[in-house]
């Protein structure tokens, strides 16, 4: 039996890529956007806001401190993905303070 590991063992992980499209007037697809990450699209039930869900981690935890909640990247359009913001605040920014002190 060799040491060495196995050959399956050694292949480099793949980049996850995703690749964000707009259909256009000629219902042709266009990339808007590329994503180094797992990304999806969401919209809300009333079809005024559409979210970019990713696999981004937060460059630091909501609230600004170490025992903060962590969540992924979000971002957030209000114009049907014309532009994007990105809410800094999560999703649930209640969640900060998870369990509530009494």
């Amino acid at each position: 039996m060799s040491d060495t590991p196995a050959f399956g063992l050694l292949r480099a992980a793949k980049p996850i890529v995703s690749f964000i499209s707009r259909l256009d007037r000629n219902r042709k697809f266009q990339v808007v956007a590329v994503v180094p990450a797992y990304a999806c699209l969401l919209h809300s039930p009333d079809g005024e806001h559409v979210y970019l869900m990713t696999s981004l981690r937060r460059p630091e935890p909501i609230g600004g401190n170490r025992d903060g909640a962590e969540q992924d990247v979000i971002f957030q359009s209000d114009d049907q993905g014309q532009t994007w913001r990105w809410r800094k605040e999560g999703f649930f920014p209640e969640a900060d303070s998870w369990p509530p002190t009494f």
